[in-house]
């Protein structure tokens, strides 16, 4: 059955949501501007634009600890878990990158060690014992879960290849990226097929509004950043076409989820 959370998953989702409000209006905010605060320099604008809103997604840990319940909270920890574990191995392959005179670099480092395991510890204990409870009302469109999984099967495709193949699928991109940032934001990418995975399995608005809330935040700023920032998408057109596809698919099925079942 539903449970509260426990005080150590509290303390877990509000550190991921202090995080969010933090970096994420920074990074969105100053993309030129990272070489004096941010852990290392980051050249092209869109980069530290993708991860400021990607971030902004963590309020949502926020709300679910808010409303106190499990059920919940869960669909958040596989994808908070899946991109700690990938900042922290891309961290570890790029080491001489980071800019160890900052203490951000530092702070960087230290969150990313501590954040996997306490993501991992939190998800097996709140999964033990737990029984999702049956909500009737507010349903999510009957597609839902087929095209959660459709889009998140792209989203992991495309986190994979930008995480393993950082120096060849890096020239195919949208953007100019260097192989630290190809593999931030294959991190990301990975992150939201987690998401989506565990939204696929949601079938009421009830669990799944925290999750859709972030889908909506994350590709809405996504493509207004792809917008202002419009000169520094140099990639082959096809790629610039499909990163603003997928966001407007991803970002408006989530709106007309949402709106569906609150009908």
């Amino acid at each position: 059955m539903d449970k509260p959370l426990s005080l150590f998953t509290k303390l877990v989702l509000i550190g991921a949501g202090g995080l969010a409000v933090v970096a994420g209006p920074i990074l969105y905010l100053f993309p030129y501007n990272t070489g004096s605060y941010f852990a290392w320099e980051i050249a092209n604008p869109l980069t530290p634009i993708f991860m400021g809103a990607s971030y902004l997604a963590g309020i949502g840990n926020l709300m679910a600890v808010r409303a106190d319940r499990w059920s919940l909270a869960r669909v958040q920890l596989p994808a908070i878990l899946t991109f700690t574990l990938t900042m922290l191995v891309a961290t570890l392959l790029h080491i001489p990158i980071f800019n160890w005179s900052h203490p951000i670099a530092w702070a960087w480092l230290a969150v990313y060690i501590v954040s996997p395991v306490a993501a991992a510890i939190v998800f097996i204990q709140g999964e033990r014992g737990f029984q999702a409870p049956v909500f009737e009302s507010q349903p999510l469109p009957a597609s839902f879960s087929l095209v959660m999984r459709t889009l998140g099967g792209i989203y992991g495709l495309l986190g994979l290849a930008l995480f393993l193949a950082p120096g060849s699928f890096a020239s195919a991109w949208a953007w100019t990226l260097t192989p630290l940032t190809s593999r931030v934001l294959g991190g990301w990418f990975l992150s939201s097929t987690a998401l989506q995975w565990m939204l696929s399995q949601q079938t009421t608005l009830h669990t799944a509004r925290v999750g859709l809330l972030a889908t909506v935040v994350v590709t809405g700023l996504l493509l207004v950043g792809a917008v202002f920032y419009f000169s520094v998408l140099t990639g082959p057109m096809i790629a610039v076409f499909g990163y603003l596809a997928l966001n407007v698919v991803l970002g408006g099925f989530a709106v007309y989820s949402w709106l569906s079942a609150r009908k």
